[in-house]
């Protein structure tokens, strides 16, 4: 279920083409700000680093540019001219055209999730509404998890921010929230879930930092996933 449901998501849901591999790696120069693709006149600068990161881990045939030190790949279902990636051990960070505004949980516009317990061990879907499935796999009985989805998003987008101090922090319950979008199909937007000592749950968007209360609907799911 879970490898069907990244590809509806990243292959029916967006209109994005792929673009043909090259033999040669296109050579780019790493500057302040990030590095320069002279070739198609792109510079690259990091995207939000700890929370856009690609769904698919790049493999050597995604390699894609240079800078005679670091090697740099396409991303599945994005376009390279517009986001690329690194490939560093346990971890990914993704690079935007400069010429693109960074993502942000409003811009992501997230409609599904994956909950996973560190980086790795994935645990269960918050699954998209059924309008954004292709007609073949529509099913009036499939669950719709969009409510939790959208509660996540409007959450961090609107409610004000709070501080947990480290005295009152837990090592229970910690999860890590990929939401998927079919505006970005090849990346994910990476929120943590987590309690507190007296219970209470929180959400931090790792790109702005940003910190807030868990809606009630989003914590009774978490606490039993």
């Amino acid at each position: 279920m879970k490898k069907r449901f990244i590809s509806v998501i990243c292959v029916i849901l967006a209109s994005v083409f792929l673009l043909s591999g090259c033999d040669k790696k296109i050579s780019v120069t790493p500057n302040e700000k990030g590095f320069y693709d002279e070739k198609n006149n792109i510079q690259y600068v990091p995207c939000s680093a700890l929370a856009v990161r690609p769904v698919y881990e790049a493999s050597e045939k995604d390699e894609y540019a240079t800078d005679g030190k670091n090697v740099y790949y396409k991303i599945q279902f994005e376009d390279p001219k517009r986001f690329i990636c690194d490939k560093q051990e346990g971890v990914s960070f993704v690079y935007r055209n400069a010429e693109l505004d960074d993502i942000t949980i409003a811009s992501f516009h997230p409609i599904s999730a994956q909950i996973y317990l560190g980086d790795t061990t994935y645990l269960s879907t918050f699954y998209c509404e059924q309008k954004y499935l292709p007609d073949d796999l529509k099913d009036e009985n499939a669950p719709d998890d969009s409510a939790l989805v959208y509660a996540i998003r409007d959450a961090l987008i609107k409610d004000e921010a709070v501080y947990v101090g480290e005295e009152n922090m837990s090592d229970k319950n910690v999860y890590y929230i990929r939401m998927l979008s079919a505006v970005y199909p090849g990346l994910y937007y990476l929120v943590v879930f987590f309690t507190d000592v007296k219970g209470e749950a929180y959400l931090v968007d790792r790109g702005t930092g940003k910190t807030v209360v868990c809606p009630d609907i989003v914590k009774a799911r978490m606490v039993n996933t």
